[in-house]
């Protein structure tokens, strides 16, 4: 999620402290800044609708190539057998949250009801406003508990087998939240969840990088409070500058002498110069969207010559006002250039969009063909850190 937090966080310590009763905390009303740009209204189509009916018969879903059209909870139509075992590597649990379920944990907190344009974004500034609703109503573990069973469901409705979520603790700790009252209704949701569909689940912690480092060192607190084998991860996520990269050196570099694997967000908004960066002060495993360095054919070399894995999200890219168009994000390029390139939502619940939406594009918008895009399919499985590199 892409925020920054108004007031400094506490101390390291503050994230990992218990509380008492029910855990529940202050309603965020205006937490969260507004960043980067005012709403502009929404941008239009981008005219790529060509079927190639190889990579749709592949897939055993029928839409159309600008569909996206999930109305906030289970898609319907989705998970037809006839495609390759999918996964999903870049999904923020709190981007996630359907209308449906935000509305029931908002009628336990006295909230009013929600209705759709209230969380879906056509700018930046919009997903201010429905990331606010939705931390209004994550507010015990057991809202953590039914947000992250409603996943599980979504897994299920669009037949993804394996799927990497991130949270960030810290943000959820400063808004009353400590991660000793979060956690337990998570945990106990990743072992119902998995038991009941068959659907693997794994965590990241993401950190907030305007919050600075501190804020990674408590991630990693959290990381070790929590001391369970379905987190693999951390991520690092928000605004793209200098001063917000740099300083996480240290904390990836402690995350890797932990056993975690880390990936970060980069050349969403920031120039391929923020994913030289990133690649050289973080040393990432994988990165999160990645789209600058397309402008930069050394840089796409020194990333597939990395083996570095990059997850693109582009119904994402162009809600949040990253590109302007589907077609302008550079999907085949980096394709084309040897990235191990794979496809996530990123925060369907505020885009509208679906997995199997997004794979469609690959033929109907970036014009690969049938082999391609099952490669960029499987790509998600060697992307992965708790999946063991291979489809099942």
């Amino acid at each position: 999620m892409r925020r920054t937090l108004q007031r400094a966080f506490p101390p390291r310590n503050v994230f990992v402290q218990p509380v008492g009763r029910d855990g529940t905390g202050p309603q965020p009303s205006r937490v969260l800044a507004r960043r980067r740009k005012l709403c502009h209204g929404r941008r239009g189509q981008d005219g790529q609708d060509a079927s190639r009916g190889a990579v749709r018969q592949m897939h055993g879903v029928q839409m159309a190539a600008s569909e996206a059209t999930w109305p906030g909870e289970l898609p319907a139509g989705l998970g037809d057998a006839g495609h390759p075992p999918r996964a999903e590597l870049h999904l923020h649990l709190e981007g996630a949250v359907g209308l449906a379920t935000l509305n029931r944990l908002g009628a336990r907190h006295g909230l009013p009801k929600l209705a759709e344009s209230d969380l879906r974004i056509a700018c930046w500034a919009d997903s201010q406003r429905a990331f606010e609703h939705v931390l209004a109503r994550l507010r015990t573990g057991q809202d953590w508990f039914d947000a992250t069973l409603a996943l599980f469901d979504r897994l299920a409705a669009e037949d993804i087998a394996y799927a990497e979520a991130s949270i960030m603790p810290v943000v959820h700790a400063e808004l009353g939240l400590p991660f000793a009252a979060l956690w337990p209704g998570l945990r106990d949701a990743l072992a119902q969840g998995e038991a009941a569909t068959g659907r693997r689940l794994r965590l990241l912690f993401a950190v907030p990088r305007n919050a600075g480092a501190a804020a990674g060192f408590a991630t990693l607190d959290c990381v070790q409070a929590a001391n369970h084998p379905a987190v693999v991860g951390i991520d690092l996520a928000g605004e793209e500058r200098a001063d917000t990269i740099l300083p996480f050196a240290p904390v990836f570099a402690e995350a890797r002498r932990l056993g975690l694997k880390t990936a970060a967000h980069a050349g969403e908004f920031g120039g391929p110069e923020r994913v030289a960066q990133t690649l050289a002060a973080l040393a990432p495993d994988r990165l999160h969207h990645g789209i600058a360095a397309a402008a930069d054919p050394g840089l796409l070399r020194q990333i597939a010559a990395a083996g570095i894995g990059v997850d693109v999200s582009p119904r994402s890219n162009l809600a949040f006002g990253a590109v302007g168009s589907l077609a302008a994000v550079p999907v085949a390029a980096m394709v084309a250039a040897g990235i191990r390139v794979s496809l996530s939502t990123d925060d369907p619940a505020l885009v509208g969009n679906t997995l199997p939406g997004e794979i469609l594009l690959l033929g109907d918008t970036y014009g690969l063909d049938a082999t391609a895009a099952r490669a960029v399919e499987e790509n998600a499985w060697r992307n992965a850190f708790g999946a063991g590199g291979a489809a099942p």
